[in-house]
């Protein structure tokens, strides 16, 4: 069993204060930056051992008000300080789940008291610190072209942060089709969703451009919703303003023969020159391609088909 001694009072102590705290970019709610303390030993002895150090962020001054789960903590770290010198630990620090608003940064050296030291009374050094946090909204949401059923349709979004700090990352975005302003009432197969990566800086904007193919459904009024960081993935201030919705109408072609007609004599086992009229009388466009048939039958209905009366042929329109 290890026995403590305590020290001479005469004991050339060491004494380490925190004498520096800052940070390098922008504190966000959520993102990562730099922060950095100066330790110095203001002793008459030497600082040599490991003891580890640690930022905490706390909503006053004192260690009492520390925020939950909101610290960094560096593992023990070998040193040897003579008197009057510093040593100075910089580290990466990720803010998550923290609100935007006023704070402290503390920096707190040898947090477990594993440096027996003159005076423990300056180990610790607050510094304001003030988190901001971005709040993506969409401003825009447009399409081009004809919106019909079945057929691509090229959509775009622009999304503006609003918010007081950058947001930085990849997220999804996403383009709903639904039958009202709300996503509840999305159709089925009418959702979109694209992940890129963005750096967005206060009052910033990025646009997602993107083909979709709208989904098999009847025609009519609809509503194109889109919808930045769908999942969340981005802390926001509020989430609120993530989507917007516009009004769209759909159409669908209607493909009616209007004629069919033939050149020559028919003749059993012989050549005849067939020509099909079809028009589109919906309301919106036909393109790609599908199959015309011409069926030889022994009555006015398709129930009447001939063994081997029918020719098909494929055919497209843009």
């Amino acid at each position: 069993m290890g026995v403590f001694v305590a020290p001479r009072a005469n004991a050339q102590l060491p004494d380490l204060a925190v004498t520096s705290v800052y940070w390098t970019g922008q504190p966000v709610a959520g993102q990562s930056f730099m922060v950095t303390m100066v330790v110095t030993n203001f002793g008459p002895g030497a600082a040599s051992g490991g003891w580890i150090d640690e930022w905490v962020l706390s909503t006053s001054s004192s260690l009492t008000n520390a925020v939950a789960n909101v610290t960094l903590q560096l593992g023990r770290q070998s040193h040897s300080i003579a008197p009057n010198a510093s040593y100075t630990n910089t580290q990466t620090w990720t803010l998550s789940g923290v609100p935007s608003g006023q704070f402290y940064v503390i920096g707190f050296a040898d947090v477990f008291n594993n440096l027996v030291e003159s005076d423990e009374s300056n180990n610790t050094l607050a510094v304001p610190i003030t988190l901001a946090i971005p709040d993506l909204a969409v401003t825009s949401v447009t399409f081009s072209g004809e919106a019909v059923v079945g057929q691509p349709l090229t959509v775009s979004m622009v999304v503006t942060n609003i918010g007081s700090g950058f947001a930085n990352g990849a997220w999804y975005d996403e383009f709903v089709l639904s039958s009202s302003p709300s996503l509840a009432d999305a159709v089925p197969g009418g959702t979109f969703n694209f992940t890129l990566s963005h750096t967005v800086p206060t009052n910033g904007s990025y646009t997602v451009n993107q083909n979709i193919t709208l989904p098999a459904v009847p025609v009519g009024q609809y509503y194109l919703i889109g919808v930045a960081d769908d999942q969340n993935n981005v802390e926001e201030s509020t989430y609120a303003n993530n989507t917007q919705a516009v009004p769209i109408t759909l159409a669908a072609p209607d493909l009616a023969v209007a004629s069919v007609s033939w050149a020559g004599q028919p003749v059993a086992g012989q050549l005849l020159a067939l020509t099909l009229v079809v028009t589109n009388i919906g309301s919106g466009f036909a393109s790609g391609e599908h199959y015309d048939a011409f069926i030889l039958s022994s009555n006015a209905t398709l129930a009447g088909e001939v063994p081997n009366g029918r020719f098909l042929y494929a055919t497209s329109q843009s």
